[in-house]
């Protein structure tokens, strides 16, 4: 298969949205790094929070207050690759095949 025959919708579709996504990906980095705010979400017990072993009362022992802000863990380029609806593995699995193809001078 040569290069110009492999389909990278993905690519394309991450392509065609960094007019866009650029300056907000710019400004969650400024947030962070600059100003040093976090992105945070208000949160809500779920059956995760609860271990029946670690208290008598059955109450959450997850350490957080239903409603209490904890931060987001994730990165600007999945926060961006969401927003977009934007696979990020099929965007490697693409990469992978352009450059396998590359390799072998197709």
């Amino acid at each position: 298969m040569t290069i110009d025959q492999i389909e990278t919708p993905e690519c394309q579709k991450m392509y065609e949205c960094t007019a866009e996504s650029q300056p907000i990906g710019e400004f969650l980095e400024w947030l962070q790094g600059t100003k040093k705010m976090r992105l945070c979400v208000a949160h809500e017990h779920d059956e995760g929070c609860y271990d029946s072993g670690r208290d008598p009362l059955g109450g959450p022992t997850c350490g957080y207050r239903d409603g209490e802000y904890t931060p987001v863990f994730f990165t600007t380029e999945n926060l961006l690759a969401e927003y977009f609806e934007i696979d990020l593995k099929k965007v490697e699995e693409e990469k992978q095949a352009l450059l396998k193809a590359l390799r072998e001078g197709t």
